[in-house]
């Protein structure tokens, strides 16, 4: 098999996510599943983030689906993401998920999901 160009791969990587690509030596396997993704607006951005000191206090998930008269599979959504985590996760939907909600508990998880 030919291994792509740099000018290939690099048109790929502009409209395919990282997480959609498989691990070669298990096909049926994303890389999401192995490795953690995460998104920069910027790299010096990415470069500042890094630098900050790491919360060692935070654990579990939390979803949040503020706006379910508007998006009503949102609610769908974070309770997925509830059974998907269990016990480490807190779910709020609609009028339970204001923005005050956010703002304190965000900053105490390590993951944080925000269905809009």
């Amino acid at each position: 098999m030919k291994c792509p160009s740099r000018k290939q791969i690099g048109a790929v990587a502009r409209i395919l996510p990282s997480e959609a690509l498989t691990i070669g030596s298990a096909p049926h396997r994303f890389s999401v599943e192995r490795f953690a993704v995460t998104y920069a607006p910027s790299a010096s951005l990415w470069l500042r983030l890094s630098d900050r000191p790491k919360n060692t206090t935070s654990d579990g998930v939390i979803a949040f689906a503020p706006r379910t008269d508007a998006l009503p599979a949102s609610r769908g959504e974070v309770k997925a993401i509830g059974g998907i985590y269990g016990a480490r996760a807190s779910v709020l939907v609609g009028t339970a998920a204001p923005e005050r909600a956010f703002r304190a508990l965000a900053p105490t998880k390590s993951i944080v999901h925000i269905a809009t």
